[in-house]
């Protein structure tokens, strides 16, 4: 029962120091501080229970606290870290799902969803589903860009998020791209065989 209160006590020692010299304190100086903080609560707890006396017992008592404390401490230390570690492993993933084409556009426009990219003189106009912004790049540099994100080149001048795709209008042998946005993307004849065999017809 003893040791049951004191590992109990130890623990919610732990917890108090986390939050309040956690954040301040270096790595290594913190598992020292945990250490010692444990290590006297539970001391002082299982002494003062079990009765114990003389200067051999006591310091006997101490040193098994010490030792059991600092496997406690690096056991629950190395389970936060593989926490965090799993946490920051899901955060990465996310991120890469975004291309980095977004971080040219203004605040404004980096949460939109891109449809589509049309070439203009030396610009690239990128259309999004809150608006439009032109920058100054080639396309095919700002097609690379656009990883991980499923679009095809529709014409020289065209690249088209697949998710950007309202309807395809076909005229005779010609096609064109209606995008979400109400905009026409245009549809070279190679580019026609090329959203065809995506499937996108």
């Amino acid at each position: 029962m003893g040791l049951f209160l004191a590992g109990f006590m130890g623990i919610l020692a732990v917890d108090i120091a986390s939050l309040t010299i956690a954040k301040r304190l270096p790595y290594m100086s913190r598992l020292i501080i945990y250490g010692i903080v444990v290590t006297a609560l539970t001391s002082v707890i299982v002494i003062l229970f079990h009765n114990i006396s003389g200067w051999q017992a006591i310091l006997l008592t101490f040193f098994q606290t010490a030792v059991i404390s600092s496997i406690v401490i690096l056991v629950r230390e190395f389970l936060s870290q593989s926490e965090a570690s799993k946490s920051n492993i899901g955060a990465v993933d996310t991120r890469e799902k975004t291309c980095r084409l977004k971080k040219r556009l203004p605040l404004h426009l980096q949460s939109s969803t891109i449809y589509a990219l049309n070439v203009e003189d030396h610009y690239v106009r990128v259309i999004t589903s809150s608006g439009e912004h032109l920058l100054l790049m080639r396309l095919s540099d700002a097609i690379a860009e656009m990883e991980p994100i499923l679009g095809l080149t529709t014409h020289r001048s065209w690249w088209v998020a697949k998710d950007g795709v309202e309807r395809i209008n076909k005229t005779g042998r010609t096609k064109t791209i209606v995008l979400k946005s109400g905009g026409l993307a245009m549809v070279s004849r190679s580019g026609g065989k090329i959203i065809q065999e995506a499937g996108w017809n």
